[in-house]
């Protein structure tokens, strides 16, 4: 969704606004653009922040992610605080600023986890291993990458 969101925000500009870009007159009501622009925007936000609450739920029932639990769940209610001081900022002020933020919340996020999931952090639960019938991390990982046999 988040992607989605993006593309459309990406294809279809948004209006100037109170002389940004500087010397440009805003519109009297807003085009179809800028419009489906605002609606992309609230979609890639949306499902921003919507991410960051579902690996919180996730990382909350496996035990060797739960630390993380509070830092995905801090990511998404931070990123919803930054698009809403965005949207409640006018134009001239720092609103730009909270936009950023509520992107780079995200972003940070991600780039932390792929990076612990990168380093070979041990990731399977005694429940997942269990679910596997395996005792190890390194059983598990072994049967979850052997090729299936051809049928």
């Amino acid at each position: 969704m988040t992607a989605l969101g993006l593309i459309a925000d990406g294809i279809f500009a948004q209006d100037p606004e109170n002389g940004y870009p500087s010397g440009a007159l805003a519109p009297v009501a807003p085009t179809i653009h800028a419009t489906i622009h605002l609606m992309g925007a609230i979609v890639a936000i949306t499902a921003l922040a919507a991410t960051c609450f579902v690996f919180a739920w996730r990382f909350a029932r496996e035990p060797n992610w739960y630390a993380w639990t509070w830092y995905a769940a801090a990511a998404g209610v931070l990123t919803v605080a930054f698009i809403v001081a965005f949207g409640s900022t006018p134009a001239s002020g720092p609103a730009g600023l909270f936009e950023r933020l509520a992107t780079d919340v995200q972003g940070l996020f991600t780039v932390v986890l792929v990076a612990r999931v990168l380093t070979g952090t041990e990731v399977l639960s005694a429940t997942t291993r269990g679910a596997l019938g395996c005792a190890t991390n390194s059983t598990a990982r072994r049967l979850i990458n052997q090729p299936r046999e051809e049928q």
